[in-house]
């Protein structure tokens, strides 16, 4: 072969073999065999590799969730801080409202003058407060069960800001509830007044009540409406009957 020929030929097979590897293809790692995940072959893992690492979008929710309980713990807090130095101020203006009444009898209509929103009613129950003979809690609180257990012995009072009553049902069950929570007809059930009716007796005052609330019987044939005689069935009247009737009538 003459130089020059076989020069081209040997400048041509690079050219050739470059050309062969441009057309196969490239063996390319995907972006999902280089990922963390792809390594772990039990899928139950993968639970434990994301809890560890976490991402970020989970870490600002449990930062906000974290910032937000923070807050409204704080707010809880404050709230109770304010009123329970609440009730000590209620319980310093009580007695001085009972100090005050024994030596100005004018006290109760010159705090009223001053301050229109306060009745008398209220700065008199704001001096027993002062004289312990209602608990400020039953002053603040103006439902049935507060307005009846205010009437019972300071004792029982301050007991009952913190237990439950015993509260009997129509069905025989006993329920334990806060004095808060009872209704008008329950708060009647389950304060005399003077004392807290055992289980025993509020069967009995509700035996009471349906006797009461029960249609009543007429055992007469007939009775009287005003100035009219109504009789409900055939009957025989004597004199005196007669003469009972008519005076009921006027």
């Amino acid at each position: 072969m003459p130089p020059e020929a076989q020069k081209s030929a040997e400048d041509d097979l690079p050219r050739q073999t470059t050309d062969s590897q441009r057309s196969q293809p490239t063996a390319r790692k995907s972006k999902a065999a280089d990922s963390p995940c792809s390594r772990i072959k039990d899928p139950k893992h993968f639970q434990v590799y994301r809890h560890r690492t976490g991402t970020a979008g989970a870490g600002t929710t449990n930062t906000t969730k974290t910032m937000s309980d923070e807050i409204n713990k704080s707010d809880v807090e404050k709230f109770g801080s304010l009123l329970l130095g609440g009730m000590d101020a209620l319980l310093q203006a009580g007695e001085l409202a009972a100090e005050a009444m024994k030596r100005n009898p004018k006290f109760v209509d010159q705090v009223c003058d001053k301050y229109r929103d306060l009745t008398p009613e209220f700065v008199k129950r704001m001096a027993d407060v002062g004289l312990k003979k209602v608990r400020a809690a039953w002053v603040i609180n103006t439902g049935p069960g507060a307005r009846r257990i205010a009437r019972l012995p300071y004792a029982t009072q301050a007991k009952h800001e913190i237990e439950p009553v015993e509260l009997l049902l129509d069905n025989g069950e006993t329920l334990q509830v806060d004095v808060r929570n009872l209704t008008p007809d329950q708060a009647v059930q389950v304060f005399a007044d003077n004392r807290i009716r055992s289980i025993a007796e509020q069967r009995a005052y509700l035996e009471d009540k349906k006797s009461k609330q029960a249609p009543k019987q007429f055992n007469e044939p007939f009775r009287v409406s005003g100035h009219k005689l109504i009789v409900m069935q055939p009957c025989q009247l004597t004199s005196k009957q007669l003469a009972n009737i008519l005076a009921q009538m006027g």
